[in-house]
């Protein structure tokens, strides 16, 4: 979900919309959306400095995230030599040079020590309203839930409606069922819960024909 968010996932269908603002035709440059992944992702072969700037002019203005991420001193420095914790860091820093109007966060502390994560976390959160940004966030430490104003259980939340169009509902549900022909106990049942999850009421009599 995130990364349909920021533009690197294009191939998802319905729409993407940002306060208001649809985000699903423009190009990741365009979306003002800030990027945070689990691994950081930094180029091990530039220095901090470049990573943190890395794509974007004004090399020589020194954000304010830097200071207040203390990765000042850093910045000469090889990206590859760099801890965990200074990786996420760079990540939050380079995230926030475009001042996106949201900033998406997937499991940021995934890799990191206990001891470590809450302090990514209210860096996250205080960049976040320094940036007058939206921090939305994945994480699966249940003990960083508090942090935030509303959380979203995905496990929670009911299964997708397949986004299919009439035909092709069809043809999946014909398959489904002559996948599962030696195996179907109640075939008229299993039968209505296929239409159930392709929101597609066919008669039983159809299902006759197609078995």
């Amino acid at each position: 979900v995130l990364e349909a968010i920021c533009g690197l996932r294009r191939e998802v269908r319905g729409t993407i919309e940002v306060a208001g603002r649809r985000l699903d035709g423009l190009p990741a440059r365009r979306r003002r959306v800030g990027w945070v992944p689990q691994d950081a992702a930094l180029f091990p072969h530039l220095s901090v400095r470049e990573n943190v700037f890395f794509g974007h002019t004004g090399k020589d203005t020194i954000p304010a995230a830097v200071e207040a991420l203390e990765i000042g001193p850093l910045l000469e420095r090889p990206a590859q030599t760099r801890s965990g914790g200074e990786r996420q860091r760079v990540a939050i820093c380079r995230a926030l040079v475009t001042r996106p109007g949201i900033l998406l966060a997937d499991e940021p502390t995934g890799n990191l020590d206990p001891a470590t994560s809450p302090t990514i976390v209210e860096l996250l959160l205080a960049q976040a309203q320094a940036a007058s940004a939206t921090l939305m966030m994945v994480t699966h430490d249940h003990s960083l839930l508090e942090c935030f104003d509303r959380t979203i259980d995905i496990a929670a939340l009911p299964a997708p409606v397949l986004s299919l169009d009439h035909e092709n509902r069809l043809h999946l549900i014909k398959a489904c069922l002559r996948a599962n022909k030696e195996r179907l106990v109640d075939r008229h049942e299993q039968f209505k819960v296929l239409s159930e999850m392709a929101q597609l009421a066919v008669s039983e009599v159809a299902c006759d024909t197609w078995l």
